[in-house]
């Protein structure tokens, strides 16, 4: 066996690396990928092809599970901003490389569909139930803090479940119950943080969960004040970030492309959107308090013991909160656009495949 970190593997032996940073995920966010890269290697595959072949099972996966999210909003203007979501260059790049993202991504945005399908259903729904039931499931398999969506659940209408009150109420619980017990379970059996990134950040002995939260239960107020001052810090790259920044957070987009982004999502958003305050109330809320426990567990996981800001914090976080956001924030101003499928259809393909030429090109010229 050749030593942790020589640079040129021994043939016919095998080789040990440090691949700590998986532990932080569960296996399913991973699963497929793995499996496309088993059958690349039982296929004879060099290296470039074992990774290619995982890189292209994950991406088969993001796009069926976008596919069926489209599927489920087919006659609903929110699949405008639904696709859009999905199809932004952060998006699309995160589909196309091994990462957990992949599929947590998609599996938000298909949970977050179903949920806004669901809303629009005049009669009982049992396949979008189903798919809403175990899109929730595997959301918190893939990163277990993106639970604080699974409160969305609550605004799907008595008439898509169409069960007696009783039952209805039931179901409800029961479903809450078994994702609670899922969520501890998938807790239980990924590893820490702080111990996948020990050999990979400066001062990472200081990095203590036990600590760090000692110190929070002993100064209340700073965990407030931590997210306001990582809010008031990083905020300014979280835009770029979330849409179209890419590699080591060191390649992005032009501001005007980026901002064309975002109002392109704006749009849609508007255009998909019925003023319904109680019902945007919940999904920007699941957003934002979504958005403070990410920093707030990367303060616990990822940050040395005191500091005065959350580390690691990043805006490729928030996609799978584009949706819920943008959604939630329509349905709060009293405001709709109108206009004709045909024109919704150029809006949102043209931004797209603008906004990826443009990616493709930035990158291109970035790395060559």
């Amino acid at each position: 066996m050749k030593p942790l970190g020589s640079a040129h593997p021994v043939p016919g032996e095998d080789s040990v690396e440090e691949f700590t940073n998986a532990g932080a995920s569960s296996f399913i966010p991973c699963a497929l990928a793995a499996i496309g890269m088993r059958l690349a290697t039982a296929a004879g595959a060099g290296v470039a092809g074992i990774v290619l072949s995982g890189k292209a099972m994950s991406g088969l996966v993001y796009l069926l599970l976008i596919v069926l999210a489209c599927y489920a909003l087919r006659r609903s203007r929110w699949r405008w901003v639904t696709a859009l979501v999905a199809l932004i260059p952060l998006s699309v790049f995160q589909a196309a490389v091994l990462s957990a993202d992949t599929f947590c991504n998609a599996v938000a945005i298909l949970f977050v569909a179903l949920v806004l399908s669901l809303q629009e259903a005049r009669v009982r729904s049992l396949w979008r139930l189903i798919g809403l039931a175990v899109a929730a499931f595997l959301l918190i398999a893939a990163k277990p803090t993106y639970l604080l969506l699974v409160p969305l659940l609550l605004l799907v209408p008595n008439r898509a479940i169409g069960l007696r009150s009783l039952h209805r109420n039931f179901a409800k619980i029961g479903l809450l119950g078994l994702l609670g017990v899922w969520l501890l379970f998938s807790m239980s059996r990924v590893g820490s943080i702080a111990d996948a990134i020990r050999f990979q950040v400066p001062n990472a002995d200081r990095i203590d969960r036990a600590r760090q939260l000692e110190f929070l239960l002993a100064n209340p107020a700073e965990m407030f004040a931590v997210v306001v001052r990582t809010f008031v810090r990083f905020g300014d790259s979280w835009l770029p970030g979330s849409l179209a920044m890419f590699g080591t957070n060191i390649v992005t987009l032009p501001q005007p492309l980026l901002l064309m982004i975002a109002i392109a999502i704006a749009l849609a958003a508007f255009y998909g959107a019925r003023r319904n305050p109680g019902s945007g109330t919940v999904y920007v809320a699941c957003a934002i308090v979504t958005v403070c426990a990410v920093i707030g567990t990367l303060y616990l996981t990822f940050t040395p013991v005191g500091a005065p800001v959350a580390h690691g914090v990043q805006g490729r976080y928030w996609i799978p909160l584009l949706l819920p956001a943008a959604a939630g924030a329509a349905m709060l101003i009293f405001a709709r656009l109108v206009m004709k499928p045909a024109l919704a259809w150029g809006m949102v393909g043209g931004s797209a495949l603008v906004a990826l030429i443009a990616s493709f090109a930035t990158w291109c010229w970035v790395l060559f």
